[in-house]
């Protein structure tokens, strides 16, 4: 699938481009049976800066802080395996249920809330699994919604992707299919138009990315977009709120007004999860409510998202208006859930 220019890069490829210094690679070498996967491609890889606090390096060099774990920082901080009925199926809220097609990525974000997957070789889905997905859905009615991801569904063959998206439809043909993909982001040679025409076949389907930075906006991602876009097929960003990388106001209305620019409807600014040794990555909270603040003076409805958090516990996802957040003691936000529970979140600086 990857052209040239576009090829993916493992841990020892990266170290032969010299894509780490010294000291990067003896940290690496030393404890790579401690870190999150590592992988990038030569077209993200190209577009980074050289510097250590590149924002778009930043995101997939591993960091000496990410050994630094907080008591309240788990592998599954979403408690995803507590809402898995099966290997492959998360349901975690009653009207859409997550498949998780593909256990590969072409980029290991630093940030991931998902590293769990690279604990045993998680593998892509099989036939039986594509089969325990549409028995799933034909048993639980109330599904609506159904999002394929991974890992990145993206970097399955054409051939399988258009297999779970036809047994979904046939499953239930109002089911509304969403695919989680950083594809477009970082590998865009990936989408072409033979990928966009088949995706559309299965509309209502809609494509959700993640732009974390205005400088990942180029000519190839916005091409990789606008396949998209002009099969019909919808697209939507979620962005992570990320230290050091897009936690300023500026950074923020650059990228929204963009993605707007390219077609892509800004939904979600989400704040870092409590992932193993993200700390360092994750702005505080109270930087995101300041921002969001901000950018609501200046900047229209259309190219805002709504700014929320995935609580901890499985608890689910909270919009973070002033008002959801109860009070703050002992180091932890008391944050009001949509359905009336209270959360904990940790304060830090």
């Amino acid at each position: 699938m990857a052209n040239g220019a576009d090829m993916l890069l493992g841990c020892g490829s990266m170290k032969e481009r010299g894509l780490f210094d010294r000291d990067e690679t003896e940290f690496i070498e030393k404890n790579m049976d401690k870190l999150h996967r590592i992988g990038t491609t030569a077209y993200y890889a190209g577009i980074s800066g050289k510097e250590k606090n590149d924002p778009l390096r930043m995101q997939f060099i591993p960091d000496k802080r990410e050994l630094d774990i907080a008591e309240y920082e788990k592998t599954d901080p979403l408690c995803e395996k507590k809402f898995s009925p099966h290997d492959k199926i998360i349901h975690r809220y009653p009207d859409r249920v997550l498949f998780l097609a593909s256990g590969r990525c072409p980029l290991y974000c630093r940030h991931c809330f998902r590293r769990y997957l690279g604990e045993n070789g998680f593998r892509d889905a099989d036939e039986g699994d594509v089969e325990s997905l549409t028995r799933y859905i034909g048993e639980n009615k109330q599904i609506r919604e159904v999002l394929i991801s991974g890992g990145d569904p993206l970097m399955l063959e054409d051939d399988f992707l258009e297999h779970i998206c036809r047994r979904i439809r046939t499953a239930g043909r109002g089911i509304v299919i969403r695919i989680g993909t950083r594809v477009p982001v970082v590998y865009p040679s990936r989408v072409n138009a033979a990928l966009a025409q088949m995706l559309s076949k299965y509309r209502p389907l809609y494509i959700f990315t993640q732009f974390n930075h205005p400088r990942e906006i180029t000519a190839q991602s916005s091409a990789a977009v606008d396949f998209f876009v002009k099969s019909g097929i919808p697209v939507f960003n979620q962005t992570v709120l990320l230290r050091g990388i897009n936690n300023t106001a500026d950074v923020l209305e650059a990228l929204f007004y963009s993605l707007v620019s390219i077609s892509v409807k800004p939904y979600y600014l989400f704040q870092g999860d409590l992932a193993s040794g993200t700390s360092h990555l994750r702005a505080p909270l109270d930087d995101g409510l300041n921002l969001m603040r901000s950018l609501r003076e200046k900047m229209s409805a259309l190219s805002l998202p709504l700014f929320a958090v995935d609580l901890p516990d499985g608890i689910g996802k909270a919009p973070l208006e002033t008002s959801s957040i109860v009070k703050m003691e002992d180091g932890f936000y008391d944050i009001k859930c949509p359905d009336g529970r209270i959360a904990r979140y940790p304060v830090e600086d």
